[in-house]
């Protein structure tokens, strides 16, 4: 089944801003730029930011990432592994895309959709990023479902990975463990 996602980050932008406050472009200092509190990825492939890095460096960053001002600097709502890629690329300034009025649960869900939409997230952060969405913006199951255009039996058997064990958490985060076999553990009952 193919995966869908939803309404596209513009549209979220657009919506989140409303009409009389639209998104502008801009060459921003990469040294003011924070990472998103929010941001659902904890970890980052040193080998894929390499990567990203040099097609920088050849191309040039093709796509901008997305920021809110945050008094004397900037607060990434989107594009962690370019804004990471731009700095080793040894960039001074990269294109952004200014949110000025975005809510919280706006970013958070732009921040979510967007990492699932480039490269799929480990299911651990996928479920930290669903938790996120609903403790930080009093989101149901429901809600989140439809936000991320996802049935929420998705949603809920995403979030019952995180009712498991640290040790098999970091199983799955590191691929040496499936979803669905670590799904499969949860049914097994641990005599008292």
């Amino acid at each position: 089944m193919e995966k869908r996602l939803g309404r596209g980050l513009e549209a979220l932008i657009s919506s989140a801003t409303g009409e009389e406050n639209q998104p502008s472009f801009a060459l921003i200092d990469v040294a003011l730029v924070e990472p998103n509190p929010y941001q659902p990825r904890t970890e980052f492939d040193g080998f894929k930011l390499a990567e990203l890095a040099h097609s920088i460096k050849q191309r040039g960053m093709i796509q901008p990432v997305v920021v809110r001002q945050k008094e004397d600097h900037y607060e990434l709502v989107a594009g962690e592994r370019r804004w990471r890629a731009a700095k080793l690329a040894g960039l001074e300034k990269i294109p952004a895309l200014l949110a000025e009025k975005l809510s919280k649960e706006a970013m958070i869900e732009m921040n979510l959709i967007e990492n699932l939409q480039r490269e799929d997230l480990n299911p651990i952060d996928k479920a930290n990023g669903m938790k996120t969405l609903m403790e930080e913006c009093n989101l149901t199951q429901d809600e989140v479902a439809h936000k991320l255009a996802q049935d929420r039996s998705v949603v809920a058997n995403t979030l019952r990975l995180l009712n498991l064990p640290d040790r098999i958490r970091d199983w799955i985060k590191d691929g040496k463990l499936t979803e669905g076999h670590a799904r499969a553990i949860l049914t097994v009952k641990v005599p008292d």
